[in-house]
């Protein structure tokens, strides 16, 4: 519990959400992880930036940034 009143100390607004809507807030983890993610990010265009950046990093650096 300790570490709960810790949370509520720094983000109490946070914490005051959670408590007056936990059904409504942990059903969003029940989803499969892709639907998490679709309804994680509502805007195409940060959710298109998101997955850029993900490829660009499984594919490594380019030949300009290694010299």
């Amino acid at each position: 519990m300790k570490g709960w009143c810790s949370v509520q100390a720094r983000t109490p607004r946070t914490v005051a959400t959670l408590e007056r809507n936990f059904e409504q807030t942990s059903a969003y983890y029940v989803l499969e992880e892709v639907a998490r993610e679709l309804i994680r990010t509502t805007s195409l265009l940060g959710r298109t930036n998101r997955e850029l950046q993900r490829k660009v990093r499984q594919v490594g650096p380019s030949p300009l940034e290694l010299s």
